[in-house]
């Protein structure tokens, strides 16, 4: 197993420019808006991620769940399955076995469960 430096580099360069964008947020206050939202007045699964993250690396739990609640049920299942999928990537190995696929098959039915619900119950 040798770890791939490109896709170690790219992924370095992803990390940098999300940096960038969170400090950004911080300075200048300036957030990417939801198309989804500004079109439809519907809130997409991801409406209020950026708020969640700045409230999670800031250490503001409750803020962060208040932004996005479906985001914050789902990291105990979310992380380690990311963890899993960026090592297995750097190493140019297949994504996973059943458990990878299961969990990210349950992770997509979640957050589809948590755009409708809401959307359509007032979540």
């Amino acid at each position: 197993m040798k770890l791939d430096r490109q896709r170690l580099k790219s992924l370095g360069i992803l990390l940098l420019i999300g940096f960038a964008y969170y400090l950004e947020t911080q300075t200048l206050g300036f957030r990417l808006g939801c198309p989804l939202y500004q079109f439809t007045g519907l809130r997409c699964p991801a409406c209020g991620l950026t708020r969640a993250c700045i409230a999670f690396l800031q250490l503001r739990f409750a803020d962060a769940a208040g932004a996005n609640w479906g985001l914050t049920l789902s990291l105990p299942v979310l992380l380690p399955w990311l963890a899993v999928v960026i090592y297995r990537w750097l190493y140019r190995r297949p994504a996973g076995g059943k458990g990878t696929k299961a969990a990210g098959m349950m992770l997509i039915g979640w957050y589809i469960l948590w755009g409708i619900g809401r959307n359509f119950l007032g979540l």
